[in-house]
């Protein structure tokens, strides 16, 4: 690796070998952390990405050594599940697949057995468990506050931060803050303190490399062992770390220079470890040497063991292993059950066709106004629904991606107004909004009488009432009277349009046979005195509603010049064909249609197959929502007043359950209740002759599907690190940048407990995605081969990817570049034994 692929600039002095190796291992460390975005623009995040070239298996052996870093739930999680949803069988085809010999009773003793596994202790750390150490301020915990406080005035004060575009710019900024605070000293009881913070290196890299140079002095320790003490010292500040890595995944301009922003957050957290080092020296005297030489011999000695811990945790955790994979081999069979006795539904010629997001809140709706009417055909689209845009109302360029995080906009989407002062008069309100999305709420969703008084305390309980609920102008449409698509500085012409336009219906499978009236539906939640709201809405349009997708994409579909340019294409919209955006609010389960009462030329049959199945999906859903009325008319009534309430912690349920992604034909899984657990992506591989549609759908939709998959595994097997925590002690910091837990500790990042859970018991149940794709093998492994990181998920068992065969009615697994038969016990002697 070269000097500038570690973050040097090209005018710096070199460093010898030996310090280019310690930053290296930095650097290495710091890449493992994945990036979160936000609070208005959330994004589902798989924690772990960065950690995909490893057997997942190895991953959570490396980071419960490392960190106490949970990739599987406690013990007593699945003894509950033991005989209920867990069953013998279950349990002995997840051994035999994993190459386990123990029995049934051998593994069902193992979950009563104690569960003590080795874990790093930093410095901090063991400094913490002296007990000349239990009657002063913990180590662990005044460091994390005195770095989170650092960050978020950092963040929070750009203007007060020199080069602020310098990747390394945070180290500046918290040594002169650090060395400024002599309360730090004060309240540690260490004078020497000070004078150590003073005595800091002047660069990160700097203190990297002194540190290192430092422990190499007292024991041979290789660039692995300093990597993995580097990863646990940035899972220390966990949250941080993942807003530095959203900002190097963002690729900001940095001066040329390519040093990894999370490093300079590493440096300052392995500054505190040297500044106790340090601190230990001098504290060695006649009277205490013993103390402080034992206490640094002990965590020198971690070095030595770190293969051996390492190899102790995947050994222990390979039981627990094993019951995981059983939880999810009884989960998949109850979907492969279900595909395997599928009868297809027969086709039609639809009234009315309606394309929904893939999310899996869509499902029940979709089959809820399937249910209204035989005339009806839904189908299920990205909910982006394949426009690569950032939505810019007023036309400056500057633009809210509408996209997955993982894509970049390539559009622009600008409106056309009524009138021509309503864009100036937007500019306004939008910085209005804005200061008061960053200083003008409570600082605690649920503690605003103390943080904002009175005045917001009637506010809130207007909004409760369904009066003056805040929105944020920027998504207020109505005034707009049309739409322009513009690439740079470049207004796309209709034949341009046109050609984007044909690429998206034909990804969608809607090239022809058109129903007189086709609905776009967009979905998007409202609740209220919610910081995480954001993250109910669209996981496919970067933390937003899809409303500017599908008003975009209805308006350029109901223009005569681009039908005009799509028939040349051969894709020949009729002229009766209106397409009408539309948004599902997932709360509340309605489904408003987009357009003003003078511009639907529809017959009103259309309007109230939305209404009832509305109703319908209520019904099905109100026991889930604690929701006891009995009439549609309650029970509207009762989901709307979860959308205003400010006191509700669980004002829907998300996408929590979710557990597969089926590519197929609606038409395969039409007569099916996958209960709310599957995003939906249709598909028919017989019309994607070349497998773009196919290669798109499992490098794209499918990623984005893992990640929210694993943000909800993630957030379960470890709250501490993944979840959020308790909503109602959430504090909002810097505006949108993240929350925390009461008033300080790391960021906290992922779901809240609420959730995930809903007082008595789980809502969710962490189990790995699994893809089933109705597709040719041979297309399927085509694809996954061209995609390294696509096939490392798979290989890897992060993901699970199967192809289901509707005519041979059976499905087999793709693994390790080879199809398996799904698992079973097939002699009379496995079955007994199980029995």
């Amino acid at each position: 690796m070269s000097l500038s692929a570690v973050g040097f600039n090209a005018g710096q002095s070199l460093l010898n070998p030996h310090d280019v190796v310690a930053v290296q291992a930095a650097t290495r460390a710091a890449e493992k952390m994945a990036p979160i975005w936000p609070l208005d623009k959330s994004v589902a995040v798989n924690p772990w990405w960065h950690w995909r070239e490893r057997p997942i298996a190895l991953a959570s052996a490396k980071l419960r050594s490392a960190h106490d870093i949970r990739l599987l739930m406690p013990k007593p999680y699945y003894r509950r599940h033991w005989l209920a949803s867990i069953l013998p069988e279950h349990l002995l085809l997840a051994a035999r697949e994993q190459g386990i010999n123990s029995s049934v009773d051998a593994l069902v003793d193992y979950l009563d057995a104690e569960d003590r596994v080795p874990v790093w202790k930093n410095l901090s750390d063991w400094l913490d468990t002296q007990p000349e150490q239990l009657c002063k301020m913990p180590w662990g915990e005044e460091i994390t506050h005195q770095i989170s406080q650092s960050c978020g005035l950092f963040f929070s004060y750009p203007e007060r931060v020199s080069q602020p575009s310098d990747p390394a710019a945070f180290y500046h900024f918290w040594r002169e803050l650090i060395q400024q605070d002599a309360g730090v000293t004060i309240l540690m009881g260490e004078p020497a303190l000070q004078s150590l913070f003073l005595a800091l290196p002047d660069t990160p890299e700097a203190i990297i490399t002194e540190f290192y140079r430092e422990l190499q002095s007292v024991t041979a320790i290789d660039e692995s062992d300093f990597e993995a003490y580097c990863l646990a010292l940035l899972l220390d500040i966990n949250g941080w770390a993942s807003v530095f890595a959203q900002h190097q995944w963002l690729k900001v301009p940095d001066n040329e220079c390519v040093f990894d922003r999370r490093c300079a957050l590493l440096a300052v957290r392995l500054a505190w470890e040297w500044a106790i080092w340090k601190l230990l020296e001098k504290q060695i005297t006649p009277a205490n040497t013993a103390y402080s030489k034992t206490l640094q011999m002990s965590f020198i000695e971690q070095f030595q063991q770190s293969s051996l811990r390492e190899a102790s945790c995947h050994k222990r955790q390979q039981l627990l292993w094993v019951w995981q994979r059983a939880l999810e081999i009884s989960v998949q069979q109850t979907f492969e059950k279900k595909l395997l006795n599928a009868d297809p539904a027969t086709n039609f010629v639809p009234s009315l066709q309606a394309v929904f997001c893939i999310d899996v809140r869509s499902e029940p709706m979709r089959r809820a106004l399937e249910s209204v009417s035989s005339d009806i055909q839904t189908l299920g689209f990205a909910g982006f629904f394949g426009l690569a845009i950032a939505y810019d109302p007023l036309g400056v360029g500057i633009g809210r991606p509408q996209l997955p995080a993982l894509l970049t906009p390539s559009l622009s989407a600008r409106p056309t107004f009524l009138h021509s002062h309503q864009r100036k008069t937007l500019a306004p309100l939008l910085r209005k909004h804005a200061s008061n999305k960053a200083g003008g709420q409570a600082s605690a969703n649920f503690g605003w009488v103390e943080a904002k008084g009175l005045l917001d305390g009637v506010k809130m309980l207007g909004q409760s009432f369904g009066l003056g609920h805040q929105s944020n102008p920027q998504d207020n449409f109505s005034n707009i009277d049309g739409w322009e698509l513009w690439s740079g500085d470049k207004r796309l012409t209709p034949e341009e349009i046109a050609g984007s336009l044909a690429g998206v219906l034909g990804h969608m499978g809607l090239t022809r046979n058109f129903a007189p009236r086709v609905l776009m539906v967009a979905h998007g939640s409202c609740t209220a005195n919610n910081a995480m709201a954001a993250g109910l809405d669209c996981g496919a349009c970067g933390g937003q509603s899809g409303e500017a997708n599908v008003r975009v994409l209805a308006y350029f579909l109901n223009l005569a010049s681009v039908r005009a340019v799509l028939a040349e294409k051969g894709i020949d919209i009729p002229d009766a064909t209106q397409f009408i955006p539309c948004l599902h609010n997932t709360t509340s389960d309605q489904i408003q249609w987009l357009i003003a009462p003078e511009k639907a030329t529809a017959p009103e049959y259309w309007q109230s197959w939305l209404i009832a199945a509305g109703d319908n999906a209520r019904a099905t859903r109100a026991a889930a929502m604690n929701i006891t009325a009995t009439t549609p008319a309650n029970r509207t009534k009762a989901f709307k007043n979860l959308t205003n309430d400010w006191s509700q912690l669980r004002p829907e349920w998300g996408l929590a359950n979710n557990a597969a992604f089926i590519v197929a034909p609606r038409s395969a899984t039409r007569t099916l209740n996958l209960e709310g657990r599957s995003f939906l992506h249709d598909y028919q591989w017989q019309n994607d002759t070349d497998f773009a549609t196919l290669e798109l759908i499992i490098t794209a939709p499918m990623v984005v599907t893992q990640w929210i998959n694993f943000q909800y595994y993630a957030s379960m097997t470890d709250t501490l690190h993944y979840g959020s925590g308790n909503k109602l002690l959430h504090n909002v910091v810097g505006g949108n940048l993240g929350v925390f837990e009461g008033n300080g500790g790391d960021l906290r990042i992922g779901l809240p407990l609420q959730s995930l859970h809903d007082g008595k018991d789980w809502r969710h149940q962490p189990v790995r995605l699994s893809v089933y794709l109705a597709a040719p093998r041979h297309a399927i492994a085509a694809i996954v081969q061209r995609h390294p990181h696509i096939a490392a998920l798979i290989n890897n068992d992060w993901i699970y990817v199967f192809q289901w065969d509707q005519n041979e009615r059976s499905i087999s697994r793709y693994y390790n570049e080879q199809w398996l038969a799904l698992p079973s016990l097939h002699s009379t002697a496995e079955r007994e034994a199980v029995l």
